[in-house]
């Protein structure tokens, strides 16, 4: 069974926000000219432990109920 780490999970979260705000960011302001590692070192600051917990706890649950084949 293959469990995934507290960081994986803060890296996805990230990766994930990262997917969905950049578009709508560069979309609302078109001046702006803002890369996804900027995005990127903007959202950091803003995950909660508890956000990442949730997403930890989600993946184990999946992970944990799926039979080993």
């Amino acid at each position: 069974m293959q469990m995934i780490t507290w960081e994986e999970c803060h890296f996805e979260l990230r990766a994930r926000l990262v997917k969905e705000l950049g578009p709508e960011m560069r979309r609302s302001s078109p001046g702006l000219r803002i890369t996804d590692e900027e995005l990127d070192g903007m959202i950091d600051p803003i995950i909660t432990r508890e956000m990442v917990n949730a997403i930890f706890t989600a993946h184990s649950r999946n992970r944990f109920c799926r039979a080993p084949r």
